[in-house]
């Protein structure tokens, strides 16, 4: 978890041209090779991802229409950054129109994630290699999962073997998954532990909107593979799924302005300012690919530490952004060696 705030410099577009970077910015040194022998970050300091829309304004949890005034800047904005060689996420099977029907009535619209997506990320990922493939087919099943009403209609996901759970806690089938929706099913410890922060068995719909408000867009990204197997490249990685599934280790962060609001289950209303919140986590998943909808999850576990992120929501806490940092995201320790994920430990997230 980090809380930055407004006005912090922003990063540089990912994956944009070498000639888009400010020349007044520095790269730092090359940063640490993923597993698959590639760069996972960008070539300016994670303390410089901090970036806030100033033209945004405070949300309510309602989609943008596309003829909007502000809609139509945003796109004319992530339109200009594609034109410069940036790379928008790919959410497959999103112009499909499922049989179940879609949750809000149409396809959702993107253009604000992929915006904030592109200006904050802190990785480039090679297209092909394992890292895009991973962190497209992962934004794909939270499309699916939170817009197809239908489980059946979820191709990211096998229908009959995935199952996913948080934190060690329970492991929900696909259809179970589906019922109480992502949020409650991730945020399912802090349930438990902390109702004060997210009140249990919170309605689908209800739990949607709880960060809808509170956010424009809360982007996500894999930051760094740290083990797959069986090894692939780049030029074999479809030919090794062939054989069968693929085992997955990564890190990942989450990252959004807070310029909405949260409701506190008192009943007050804590409204942000534009800080910068920021949550990172690793995880695991098995892949598996079929013959007509290409990749899927057949298992997805994700490790965090929701309940800072839920006391910044709510108003009750500030940290210290870099003692979070060098904090294990599983663990919360700093001692080397002492992080569940091989290797991981050495990554500075």
């Amino acid at each position: 978890y980090q809380r930055r705030v407004r006005g912090a410099t922003p990063s540089t577009m990912a994956d944009c041209p070498p000639s888009t970077t400010n020349d007044t910015e520095k790269p730092p040194d090359p940063s640490p090779r993923s597993p698959s022998g590639r760069s996972s970050r960008t070539p300016v300091a994670l303390a410089k991802a901090a970036w806030c829309d100033e033209t945004t304004a405070r949300v309510d949890g309602i989609a943008e229409k596309s003829g909007s005034g502000r809609a139509l800047k945003i796109k004319r904005e992530l339109s200009s950054l594609v034109m410069l060689g940036c790379r928008e996420p790919v959410r497959a099977h999103l112009d499909e129109t499922p049989p179940g029907g879609w949750r809000h009535g149409e396809k959702p619209n993107y253009d604000m994630a992929n915006l904030l997506y592109l200006k904050g990320k802190t990785a480039n990922h090679e297209v092909g290699s394992v890292e895009q493939i991973v962190e497209d087919l992962i934004k794909t099943w939270e499309f699916e999962r939170s817009h197809k009403v239908s489980e059946k209609d979820h191709k990211s996901a096998h229908v009959d073997r995935f199952n996913v759970s948080a934190n060690g806690g329970k492991v929900f089938t696909n259809a179970e998954a589906n019922e109480v929706g992502n949020y409650n099913l991730l945020l399912n410890d802090v349930s438990t532990t902390n109702p004060e922060l997210f009140p249990p068995n919170t309605p689908w719909m209800d739990s949607h909107l709880i960060f809808n408000r509170a956010f424009p867009a809360f982007p996500w990204e894999l930051t760094a593979v740290t083990k797959f197997e069986p090894a692939a490249t780049q030029q074999n990685f479809e030919d090794a799924l062939q054989g069968g599934d693929m085992y997955c280790e990564f890190s990942w962060r989450h990252w959004g302005p807070f310029l909405g609001k949260f409701l506190r289950t008192d009943g007050e209303v804590n409204l942000g300012n534009g800080e910068l919140i920021e949550m990172h986590g690793t995880g695991w998943c098995v892949v598996t690919k079929h013959p007509e909808y290409g990749f899927q999850l057949c298992r997805t576990h994700l490790d965090f530490d929701a309940i800072p992120f839920m006391q910044a929501l709510a108003g009750d806490q500030e940290f210290d952004p870099e003692h979070i940092r060098s904090l294990c995201p599983v663990v919360g320790s700093q001692a080397e060696g002492t992080c569940p994920v091989p290797g991981l430990s050495l990554i500075h997230i």
